[in-house]
């Protein structure tokens, strides 16, 4: 990781997600003007949204997979917790810098508005899902059937 300032730890951090299509959802439930930090990890999870460091390090350096909507909004990445030289927990953001996004670190005590999006996974069409899993069945009853022809050849040469 490294965009990582020198001097800073990572408290926790969460795994890779390998995600190249990316859905930005709001965290906060009807009513709510903002959370803190804690009840946003937990909401993270909850959506399937606790994307870390490593993803945010991707969309930085693959800026055109955010939406230009998101503009007006910060992306939040709470699936590392980084201490700072202060000893201050921070998660990395993104943010709209006039001209192209920028990654910084908001503290996790701090209150996360309507303004703040998660990032995961876009979830796919389900005619492509029916789609490919057609294809899948296929292969398995393809897989099967010669399975099946194999098993069938050995019982025939063990009961002769």
């Amino acid at each position: 990781m490294k965009y990582i300032p020198k001097g800073w730890k990572i408290e926790s951090d969460v795994e890779p997600s390998k995600i190249k299509d990316f859905d930005f959802v709001s965290f906060l439930k009807k009513g709510e003007d903002y959370i803190g930090g804690t009840e946003l990890q937990k909401r993270a999870e909850e959506l399937n949204a606790n994307l870390g460091m490593a993803d945010a390090e991707y969309l930085l350096e693959h800026q055109n997979l955010i939406p230009a909507e998101l503009q007006d909004k910060y992306l939040i990445f709470a699936g590392t917790v980084l201490r700072d030289s202060d000893g201050r927990f921070r998660v990395p953001c993104l943010y709209w810098d006039g001209g192209r996004w920028v990654l910084s670190f908001y503290w996790l005590v701090s209150g996360f508005s309507d303004l703040g999006r998660l990032a995961r996974g876009k979830s796919l069409d389900f005619r492509t899902l029916l789609k490919t899993d057609k294809e899948v069945l296929n292969d398995i009853g393809y897989r099967l059937k010669v399975l099946e022809e194999k098993f069938d050849a050995v019982v025939n040469a063990l009961t002769k």
